[in-house]
């Protein structure tokens, strides 16, 4: 069970880090001077990073 959760997390963030989802996200915007893309690549990292490790800490207790 826990594979399919992994498998599931993987595609998920593959599928928000495809071009068409970036295609959407570039633009010449700013959050406190670091641009949009930057910033989506940083949560959509840390997302993955997150759930991951929620998945695998929830399944090994």
């Amino acid at each position: 069970m826990r594979n399919n959760k992994l498998l599931l997390v993987a595609i998920v963030f593959l599928g928000l880090l495809n071009f068409p989802i970036l295609h959407f996200i570039d633009s010449k915007n700013s959050v406190l001077g670091i641009p949009f893309i930057y910033l989506y690549f940083l949560v959509v990292w840390l997302g993955a990073i997150v759930s991951t490790g929620i998945i695998l800490n929830r399944n090994s207790k």
